[in-house]
């Protein structure tokens, strides 16, 4: 089975391209570059304006992570090999290769030069330069993107718990149990952050103490994130709800 590439302006396709597989991650683009990876393992490198392959890297599996562009230049997407990549964002060379224990369905968040990601081995990882900085290990699986704020990583797990942890030393600052395994990445506000677990409950909590401020039902299993704008928090389901 194989996946496409559109760029659409103003609702005119300005261009499409046919990949060897289907593509779950989220691009990232740039002015002069879009990154992406397919299912086979591929990571794509593209000029935005025309669809044209600059490279392409072939990982040892495929991948549901969304890469990520580092200050140093670095192109950094999990694999369901267990290994997180570091690509030379301008050729597609390999730079750094690091093993997390366990499939990462999560993508990478980068922040002050260090990649923080998850893996379904249980673990938090910090990684800088391709070394491991600090790792938290939860009783679950760990799908969710991090979210890194004013120093602290938000993350939840399947073990129904979501934490903040210190982003320097990986110490546990607070955690809440909401009862139900955390899929979906967090959103981070200036004051509160809102999780929600499969049951469909969403919570929001004091982002500095963990203190639940109010909760919601939205009827259904969440996997994708919450989205915050302008005070408002838009979650999706995939019941009615």
């Amino acid at each position: 089975e194989n996946g496409r590439l559109y760029a659409v302006r103003n609702g005119e396709l300005q261009w499409e391209i046919e990949t060897d597989s289907p593509i779950v991650a989220t691009a990232t683009v740039t002015e002069d570059r879009l990154y992406t990876a397919g299912l086979d393992g591929s990571v794509y490198t593209l000029d935005p304006q025309t669809g044209d392959i600059i490279w392409s890297y072939e990982m040892a599996q495929g991948t549901y992570s969304s890469p990520v562009l580092t200050d140093d230049g670095l192109i950094v997407v999990g694999s369901l090999d267990e290994n997180v990549y570091a690509l030379n964002a301008d050729n597609g060379s390999l730079v750094w290769i690091y093993d997390t224990n366990g499939e990462v369905w999560s993508s990478p968040a980068y922040a002050d030069g260090v990649i923080y990601v998850g893996s379904r081995g249980g673990a938090v990882h910090a990684i800088r330069d391709g070394e491991t900085m600090w790792t938290y290990d939860t009783d679950g699986f760990i799908n969710a993107t991090p979210a890194v704020v004013d120093g602290v990583v938000y993350i939840g797990s399947r073990d129904d718990v979501f934490r903040a942890l210190d982003a320097t030393s990986g110490e546990l600052i607070w955690s809440v149990d909401v009862g139900s395994a955390i899929y979906a990445s967090a959103a981070v506000g200036d004051v509160r952050a809102y999780v929600y677990g499969l049951d469909g409950v969403v919570y929001a909590m004091d982002r500095f103490t963990g203190e639940t401020v109010w909760t919601v039902d939205i009827g259904g299993a969440a996997y994708s994130a919450p989205v915050l704008a302008q005070d408002v928090l838009y979650a999706v389901t995939e019941q009615d709800g």
